[in-house]
């Protein structure tokens, strides 16, 4: 009986796949009955966010860890192996680099709001943030397919000087408000003290 499961290519697939989904399952069951709930009765609430963020991400892992395996168990995709091996890698990669870009979107805010009080981080410094996240991510996927890369960040590297040259004055305006931005409210405080020191000026 037990080798008619193993040997039963089809009932294989879907019993991996199933165990799979049940792994997933029981992980949703964990983080939101357990890892959620803990994370909800301490002081601060970032660990909770991030749990929730990773919450359909590392389901859609599991499942997709799963399918992974399901399909290597064919004798017939041997051949494709390869092929299946990359789509598998581009998938996972672009789904993890995703959910690294939303954890790391909000924790860039919440520095911005224990620094200066803001509720919300500038749009530019999370694009800046997701685009760097995006490009390793890219990176990876061209180095797996053993893609030079070293034209491309070449290129990049000359396209990135071209726009410094092109946007010299706007970053020069940029970069001393970005350096002053955390520190603005204390800015005003020491401005309003001094006025409240000296009022005649």
């Amino acid at each position: 009986m037990t080798d008619f499961f193993l040997q039963n290519e089809y009932l294989r697939f879907f019993l991996i796949l199933f165990g799979s989904l049940l792994a997933a399952k029981i992980f949703l069951f964990i983080l939101r009955k357990y890892a959620i709930r803990i994370a909800e009765k301490t002081r601060i609430d970032l660990d909770d966010m991030i749990l929730k963020i990773i919450e359909m991400p590392m389901f859609v892992l599991f499942v997709l860890v799963g399918l992974y395996f399901a399909l290597a168990s064919f004798a017939e995709l041997n051949p494709y192996a390869q092929s299946v091996n990359k789509i598998f890698f581009v998938v996972l990669t672009l789904i993890i680099s995703i959910m690294v870009s939303r954890i790391a979107s909000l924790l860039i805010g919440r520095w911005f709001k224990v620094k200066n009080g803001h509720e919300n981080a500038p749009r530019l410094i999370n694009k800046i943030a997701a685009i760097a996240i995006y490009l390793i991510a890219l990176l990876m996927i061209l180095g797996y397919f053993e893609i030079e890369i070293t034209p491309l960040i070449a290129t990049l590297g000359l396209g990135g000087l071209a726009v410094g040259l092109a946007l010299q004055n706007t970053l020069l305006n940029f970069f001393p408000g970005f350096i002053l931005f955390p520190i603005s409210p204390l800015m005003s405080a020491i401005l309003w003290s001094w006025k409240a020191a000296f009022p005649v000026l």
